[in-house]
């Protein structure tokens, strides 16, 4: 089912969806600035729907009472947040079974994003310092198909292993376990884009943002907000830092990307764990004025016409840390690493300069206006 039937209708749902991501050129490469890589944002979503609402149970004023609902894995977690009216002292509760199954990937976007909200409206506010009153939250969490392997449930329904019989599925299936108990993914990004989505539709739930597809103006600057917390977000959540694309890609869309400087986030990464940032960290490390927050680079791309992407589901998922580690350790090693590293930087990069060169002549000039990120970016509304 949609979205749409998930949440009881209490109020007016802000629903934000996130493009799934796959790298082209500049694979390993894309960790080490100046090189690029060169990301697709697909038509895979991931979508994340909030409703405010008055809560039916007794907080105090300042609390959120937060339900997240993934019905797609049959899981309701419940928590409380609390802060003062400009995000002061954030904390964030896990209520019942959702503090002995900790999910850093929902859980660190909501404290750092709920405590930005209120510092962002606290900013631009001339109310004072009164304290907000009590509100609840209810949260749905949703994302295509293709975040997931479907082999096993094409199987189960006697269909062949097609591009047709994709397509053939009902949206937004339940994902089916393997013989090992877990599911497969398949690469997509689904922990980046849960945690854009995520972050959008908070910001834009509570008045904190504008985003694509509301009718403001704003929105560009704000989706730099959006972009900047949500990597925040997502390097706090896996406890590392690391290249930033599929972040970027889930916000912004197709593109050739520079990555950030690691240190600009260091500050709140280097808190102790389970310490939430101050609001003025937040603020400083997300936000600032005249220009984007992140020192990242990129710019819009689109596959030129006559050329198509195939994609292939080989039905197990892969542990980038580890395979970064092990890359890491053959360039320190090896005696040929260097050489080999220099020749393939090298070939990446007339690789991605020929793809953009083939956009440009195939209309790509339509690509520098308007839409300065591309296609396929974050997009919200209600």
């Amino acid at each position: 089912q949609g979205l749409g039937n998930s949440v009881a209708a209490m109020g007016p749902m802000s629903v934000c969806s996130a493009p799934g991501k796959v790298m082209l050129a500049g694979g390993y490469l894309i960790l080490d600035r100046p090189h690029t890589g060169t990301v697709l944002a697909l038509d895979q979503r991931f979508y994340c729907g909030v409703v405010v609402c008055s809560p039916t149970e007794a907080l105090e004023p300042g609390q959120i009472a937060i339900s997240v609902v993934s019905p797609q894995f049959g899981e309701l977690r419940r928590y409380v947040y609390a802060s003062g009216p400009a995000g002061e002292g954030p904390s964030l509760r896990a209520v019942g079974e959702s503090a002995q199954r900790p999910n850093r990937y929902v859980e660190v976007p909501l404290l750092y994003t709920l405590t930005a909200a209120r510092a962002l409206m606290a900013r631009s506010s001339t109310s004072g310092g009164a304290p907000p009153a009590a509100m609840a939250l209810d949260i749905t969490l949703a994302a295509d198909n293709g975040f997931y392997s479907q082999v096993g449930e094409l199987r189960s329904r006697g269909l062949p292993l097609t591009a047709g019989s994709l397509a053939s599925l009902p949206p937004l299936l339940k994902p089916v376990a393997g013989a090992d108990g877990e599911v497969a993914k398949t690469g997509l990004g689904s922990s980046a884009t849960l945690v854009t989505s995520l972050v959008a539709a908070l910001l834009h739930a509570l008045g904190a943002v504008e985003l694509p597809g509301g009718g403001g103006s704003s929105w560009p600057a704000h989706l730099e907000t959006v972009h900047a917390l949500a990597q925040l977000c997502h390097c706090a959540a896996q406890g590392k830092v690391g290249s930033g694309f599929d972040v970027c890609a889930a916000t912004f869309g197709s593109q050739r990307y520079c990555r950030f400087s690691p240190a600009t986030l260091e500050p709140v990464l280097q808190l102790p764990d389970g310490t939430a940032p101050s609001p003025a960290l937040l603020l400083a490390t997300i936000s600032s004025t005249g220009r984007p927050a992140l020192d990242h680079h990129s710019e819009p791309f689109q596959l030129p016409p006559g050329i198509d992407l195939m994609m292939a589901d080989v039905c197990c998922g892969a542990n980038t840390p580890s395979m970064v580690k092990r890359v890491a350790a053959w360039r320190a090693s090896h005696p040929a690493a260097a050489e080999l590293w220099s020749a393939y930087a090298a070939a990446s990069a007339r690789l991605q300069a020929a793809l953009q060169r083939l956009g440009d002549l195939h209309g790509g000039a339509n690509l520098h206006g308007g839409d300065c990120h591309g296609r396929g970016k974050l997009s919200g509304g209600e």
